[in-house]
């Protein structure tokens, strides 16, 4: 057998087939951590991407809902009037409409079912006139009616005729109690200090009006209640 250096050829062909084999498992295995490693680092860059994602949807959100709030705000402070409307759940909705010769207001309101017609109604309008700074002359009422006291307010209304040009309301109230009694219904004027007020209910229905205290001879400026 031949020896080299003390050492045999085959004792040295044995060695370096396993350093050779070493060197092989130890790069397998480098090359299995690194696809391992790239592999996590793939996931945590996704996980981080969606986190970043959802703060800014949530980021955009909170921002849409924050700048509509303020918006809201601004109109309201810009239109006190709305404001004020919005504190009476009664008005579903209201329209000015001014008088371009004199500068007065024709208050247009929709109503649902009220109560006490004045009580609802009255305080508005001196709001109205508070914040616009000029008088409301008419007062029109839009709220679904029933028919039949249609009829009734047309009776009624020569009584109301009389008593706004008299400026007396014994005859209206007698007239107005005697009506109720033969219905048997629930027929209402208030007085206020500048308009009268007419409700008149049957049952689930009613009727409204609005009218000035006092009638001008050639324009009565009558504005009957009650919508289509």
């Amino acid at each position: 057998m031949l020896i080299v250096g003390n050492r045999s050829l085959h004792q040295t062909a044995v060695s370096s087939f396993h350093i050779v084999n070493f060197q092989l498992r130890q790069g397998s295995t480098g090359a299995k951590k690194s696809i391992g490693r790239g592999r996590s680092m793939f996931h945590k860059k996704k996980r981080i991407k969606q986190i970043i994602f959802g703060v800014l949807i949530f980021l955009a959100t909170t921002g849409v809902l924050f700048a509509g709030e303020r918006l809201a705000e601004g109109f309201l402070h810009r239109n006190p009037l709305q404001k004020e409307a919005k504190m009476i759940p009664e008005i579903t909705d209201y329209q000015l409409i001014e008088d371009q010769s004199t500068g007065e207001l024709c208050l247009v309101l929709s109503l649902s079912g009220v109560d006490n017609l004045q009580e609802t109604v009255e305080p508005f309008i001196k709001k109205v006139e508070r914040i616009k700074g000029r008088r409301v002359k008419q007062v029109e009422v839009k709220s679904p009616s029933t028919p039949e006291l249609r009829d009734v307010y047309y009776e009624l209304s020569f009584l109301l005729e009389e008593a706004r040009i008299s400026g007396r309301y014994q005859t209206l109230f007698t007239g107005l109690r005697e009506m109720q009694r033969e219905a048997g219904d629930r027929f209402r004027v208030y007085i206020g200090q500048q308009f009268l007020f007419v409700q008149l209910e049957r049952g689930a229905g009613h009727y409204y009006a609005v009218l000035p205290k006092r009638a001008h001879l050639f324009n009565t400026g009558v504005l009957e209640g009650g919508g289509v």
